[in-house]
């Protein structure tokens, strides 16, 4: 880290640096935990060319969820984050030191995660990051038009800008051309929206020292709360104990397995826009589920 950067996250925290460590994990961001001459330990996080108000959502969605979910789900707290354009950019959070989950961390996560889903929606930012790409979430969806929201301020931007850059394999644009005949049927629901975390893979779960499962790096927005758990179904790393905790709060209704493939869809091409073509082929196995 440059001695300017250094001055500048010293200047946030208003006490002098005694040792920072790099943390790996991150692909858009650099982070370290930071520990000052107070004997404060904190998470930050850099963007040397930060997407404007990058920073700044994310500490937004951070609050939206400590003041939705349940005690039983940890939510750090937001020290700092810089302003849109600061020339040095940065994220400080309270540090959370990770231990092992347990059968009971894991029970506390299905049962925390459904409540919060269950919970009046709040406002949320109207835009925000996932990753490096904005999303858009107002007008925030209600459930009668949900299929629309989900194809023209998800699934649609996202191919678009693929399409801007590299050519859509031929046999999948053909596929891929059908999905919003094929959403309106499928996504139809009578459920209320719900508060999502919006990027909910296991790299974005902890569970405390205290055992508390822990939520970070969010890309809160309002939408249906099969979203969620289609994320955390795509690269797994979530106990059978917290989907059975979950489920005793609030069942799932029949078809998810289905529906789970045209939410899983989203973050699929945002991996082909991110990572390359190596994700088509996670699309067309999406596109087989759905059966397109």
């Amino acid at each position: 880290m440059s001695d300017a950067h250094r001055a500048v996250l010293s200047e946030l925290l208003q006490a002098p640096l005694h040792k920072l460590q790099p943390l790996g994990g991150g692909d858009i961001c650099q982070a370290w935990s930071v520990h000052d001459h107070h004997g404060q330990t904190w998470f930050a996080k850099h963007h040397p060319r930060e997407p404007c108000g990058m920073f700044t959502l994310e500490a937004e969605g951070l609050e939206v969820l400590r003041r939705t979910a349940p005690k039983g789900l940890h939510i750090p707290a937001v020290q700092h984050a810089t302003p849109p354009g600061a020339p040095s950019a940065w994220l400080v959070l309270e540090w959370v030191a990770p231990a092992r989950s347990t059968a009971a961390s894991d029970a506390s996560l299905g049962h925390g995660l459904a409540m919060m889903h269950r919970a009046p929606p709040p406002t949320v930012p109207s835009e925000n990051w996932l990753g490096p790409l904005k999303q858009h979430n107002h007008p925030p969806p209600s459930a009668s038009d949900w299929p629309a929201f989900w194809w023209t301020q998800r699934l649609e931007p996202r191919l678009r800008a693929i399409a801007a850059t590299r050519p859509l394999p031929v046999a999948l644009h053909r596929r891929l051309k059908a999905l919003p005949e094929r959403l309106p049927m499928l996504l139809s629901t009578d459920e209320p929206m719900s508060l999502l975390h919006g990027d909910l893979w296991s790299g974005n779960r902890l569970t405390t020292g205290h055992g508390r499962p822990c939520l970070n790096d969010p890309a809160v927005c309002i939408g249906h709360r099969e979203v969620d758990l289609a994320m955390m179904h795509l690269f797994g790393g979530f106990d059978e104990t917290c989907w059975r905790a979950y489920h005793n709060v609030w069942p799932l209704k029949p078809g998810f397995e289905r529906r789970r493939a045209a939410y899983q869809m989203y973050y699929l091409l945002v991996h082909v826009e991110l990572f390359g073509a190596g994700y088509w082929s996670n699309v067309s196995s999406a596109l087989d589920q759905l059966g397109l």
